[in-house]
This record gives C-alpha cells, sequence and structure tokens, in this order.
C-alpha cells in the first residue's frame, strides 16, 4: 500500500512583512503619544500646585503683615487717644490706617496692608481710656 503524502497549501494566514511593520509602529506611536499626554498633564498639574502653594502663602504674609500694621495702630491710640490717619511703607509691603471718631471715646481703626498685589483689610472698633492709657476692643472684623 502505498500512501501519499497530502498537499499542504503555503499560504501565510498574517499580513506580508511590510504591513506588520507599518502596525507595529502605528502602535509604538499611539502608545508613545498617549504616554507623553500623561507625563505632561502631570507636569501641568504639578507647576498648578506650586502656583496655588506660591498664592496661599502671599495670603497669609498679607494677613501678617496686616495685623502687624494694626498692632501699631493700636500702640499709637492707647499712647494717644488723638486719632491719627498714617500711611507707610516698609521692605514688606505698604500700610495704610485710618481712624475715625465714633464719639464716646470710641475710634473705628481700619488697617490695610499690601504686600505685592495682595491686599488685606482689618477693621477694629476700640474704646479708649486716656487716664488708664488703655484699649478695649469692641468689635474685630475682616472686611470680605
Amino acid at each position: 500500500m502505498i500512501f501519499k503524502q497530502p498537499k499542504i497549501n503555503k499560504t501565510n494566514s498574517g499580513p506580508p512583512a511590510g504591513e506588520a511593520g507599518f502596525t507595529a509602529l502605528v502602535v509604538v506611536v499611539v502608545i508613545g503619544a498617549a504616554v507623553l499626554t500623561l507625563a505632561l498633564s502631570t507636569a501641568l498639574l504639578g507647576v498648578r500646585e506650586l502656583e496655588i502653594a506660591t498664592t496661599i502663602d502671599r495670603g497669609v504674609a498679607t494677613k501678617t503683615f496686616t495685623d502687624g500694621c494694626l498692632d501699631t495702630a493700636l500702640l499709637a491710640l492707647r499712647l494717644n487717644p488723638l486719632p491719627v490717619n498714617s500711611d507707610f511703607t516698609d521692605s514688606i509691603g505698604r500700610c495704610i490706617i485710618t481712624v475715625s471718631d465714633e464719639g464716646a471715646g470710641r475710634r473705628r481703626v481700619i488697617a490695610r496692608g499690601i504686600v505685592g498685589e495682595n491686599e488685606q483689610s482689618l477693621e477694629v472698633l476700640i474704646t479708649t481710656f486716656p487716664a488708664s492709657r488703655s484699649i478695649t476692643i469692641n468689635n474685630y472684623t475682616i472686611p470680605i
């Protein structure tokens, strides 16, 4: 008995060699673009976080400076109860103090601190006692 070898068709079931290389190149480019987009987004988020932290830091510095301006004004009123407005600049920023007489020994003090581009105001209503060189803070407000 003689067996015959069946004929095997030697056709390639995949794409031709040129198309396989092109497909691989497209996949590499798409994955590279996705990785580049993620890296760029992460970097931009980091920069934005730094900007927010810097803005918050400047706001806190302005609030602290304005609080110091208010302390200066209150000390001056404690030593001399006559209302005196002042405007001065130091190495940190500019301080504008406005004092108005409300009657019966009461004064309204508004301290405005300006540090760079940031500005903060604080307002207090006080009662002065010239005989004892003391003051009482009746109301403390941070205007919006």
